[in-house]
């Protein structure tokens, strides 16, 4: 009994351990794909909205420009946004493009949070048509929440915990394109847009844990393999 159930762990233990790295291996490549499409298309000069968005991946990372004017009364608290250590809200807002009926949500930037989470900072929001230019990202579709059921009512709300695109479309009275702006910086700007990107730090992290997780089964296959010489010396003996 004594001998299977070393056995019985490292079964286990083996292809867990494997798996993992795998895991990690996989992360560390979906994240240079990633790192490499945000190069390419940012030096790609910003283009003009297109009249429909169907597929958001086809257009994510690159760049646009559209004259449009925002609608504050649908204007969005993404929270729990940290910047620097000090937790905010992301300010997102619908826009009506010109001479559309389609809004496209614009992330206008970081704001530090209030004493009191019951009370949202102020937010000053231009009025009249404006030229936005930035970079088009799509909201994760799988994210975790908090949100009971009971919030899933028909209103319109202020502070959202996810981008929800779905939720948020069902609750608006016009169409949205699948796409948020994070807008450009600029001198004139009260918003933190220090958006972030895909570096090699999170790329190297993802391969140190690979190469921990393989560290792990290397050692528990050499545990392995001095148990069962021991044990065969023993019945020799």
């Amino acid at each position: 009994m004594k001998r299977i159930v070393p056995i019985v762990v490292s079964a286990i233990l083996l292809p867990l351990f494997i798996g993992l790295g795998l895991w990690q291996l996989d992360r560390a490549t979906q994240r240079q794909a990633i790192k490499v499409k945000i190069m390419q298309r940012s030096e790609i000069p910003a283009q003009e909205l297109p009249a429909e968005v169907d597929d958001a991946s086809q257009f994510e990372y690159y760049h646009f420009k559209f004259t449009g004017e925002f609608e504050s009364e649908y204007q969005i608290f993404l929270d729990n946004q940290i910047h620097q250590g000090q937790a905010g809200y992301h300010v997102i807002a619908p826009v009506k493009v010109a001479s559309t009926e389609t809004r496209v949500l614009v992330n206008r930037g970081w704001i530090p949070g209030g004493e009191s989470r019951e009370q949202l900072p102020a937010v000053e929001t231009p009025a009249g048509n404006l030229e936005i230019v930035g970079r088009a990202v799509a909201p994760p579709a799988d994210y975790f929440t908090l949100e009971s059921e009971d919030s899933q009512s028909a209103d319109w709300q202020t502070l959202w915990q996810n981008l929800d695109m779905e939720k948020i479309q069902s609750r608006l009275p016009f169409p949205i394109y699948p796409i948020v702006i994070q807008q450009d910086a600029d001198a004139g700007a009260k918003f933190v847009r220090a958006w972030p990107d895909y570096d090699d730090n999170w790329i190297q992290r993802h391969r140190a844990y690979a190469f921990q997780w393989f560290s792990l089964a290397a050692l528990l296959v050499v545990i392995w393999v001095v148990f069962a010489v021991r044990a065969r010396r023993g019945q020799k003996a």
